[in-house]
């Protein structure tokens, strides 16, 4: 997995949408302030606002080999979050890429399970 940079720049940079739709800092960012992705996450005007912006420059990634063993049949993550007044929340979440798909009319996508 290659964090830093890339054919887009570096991850800490992301002003446009072909930035933004494979950048994980902006991806988690944009996911807490807004409970969402979807689409209009996406625009040039989302993804420039400070909010975001300010925040994807506090995000970090790091790679996990025991997650990327994992790649395949599920798709697992972790995160902690360090809140200002130090109080930190985490946990680890995966799915299994066999049950489950997005379902897309419009704009709008929900995940379902196939089995």
């Amino acid at each position: 997995m290659y964090l830093q940079g890339g054919t887009y720049g570096p991850k800490k940079e992301c002003r446009i949408k072909e930035q933004a739709d494979h950048n994980l800092m902006y991806l988690l960012s944009v996911a807490l302030l807004d409970g969402e992705i979807w689409p209009i996450q996406f625009t040039e005007e989302r993804i420039n606002r400070s909010d975001v912006q300010d925040l994807v420059k506090k995000v970090t990634a790091s790679p996990n080999d025991a997650f990327s063993r994992r790649i395949g049949p599920e798709m697992p993550a972790s995160i902690r979050i360090e809140l200002e007044n130090g109080e930190t929340i985490q946990g680890e979440k995966s799915a299994s890429t066999a049950s489950t798909q997005l379902r897309c009319h419009g704009t709008r996508c929900r995940r379902s399970s196939t089995g």
